[in-house]
């Protein structure tokens, strides 16, 4: 074996013995794979902060979600509404369901109301709609629009003898 000088070592790092192909026995640095688990742990470490990242930004952003208490007024506000000058949406709501008059104008009304304060399209917070006015176990009427999911919020309000659910899907 050939002496070498201990500073060129020094250069290159701790000698060790590995045989190449022809069985020789040769010095060979162990620098290099020094380096080379450093640099395995090092692409670990980004490839672990680089899934944090992809799971954070892959979550749906937190979008505001409809109160009941909006609903609550919401209802209330449609009860109180104009029509014409004779008559309130609640009171269409009576002649439907007590003598099945005005509904056409009652379902024409609250459709727009409805299409013109709940804005179902996409990319909209609001996925879908579903108002159900029943009386004494009949069905008064039902407008539904949008996509039924499982995030969503209800109330249910009492106008004379009829029962008015209304609900939103986001």
């Amino acid at each position: 074996m050939k002496k070498m000088n201990k500073n060129k070592w020094n250069k290159y790092g701790t000698p060790a013995l590995t045989s190449n192909w022809k069985d020789k026995m040769i010095l060979k640095s162990k620098r290099s794979q020094e380096e080379m688990v450093g640099f395995a742990l090092i692409v670990g470490i980004v490839a672990v902060v680089i899934l944090v990242f992809l799971s954070f930004s892959l979550r749906a952003p937190e979008q505001e979600q409809v109160g009941s208490d909006e609903l609550n007024n919401f209802i209330s506000a449609v009860l109180h509404y104009n029509v014409d000058y004779e008559n309130e949406i609640g009171d269409l709501i009576k002649d439907c369901t007590n003598y099945n008059e005005n509904c056409d104008v009652l379902k024409t009304e609250l459709s727009q109301i409805l299409e013109k304060s709940w804005k179902v399209e996409a990319g909209s917070m609001i996925k879908g709609y579903n108002l159900n006015i029943t009386s004494k176990d009949r069905e008064v009427l039902v407008l539904d629009k949008g996509e039924t999911t499982k995030n969503n919020k209800i109330t249910t309000q009492t106008y004379s003898d009829s029962e008015i659910t209304f609900m939103v899907y986001y």
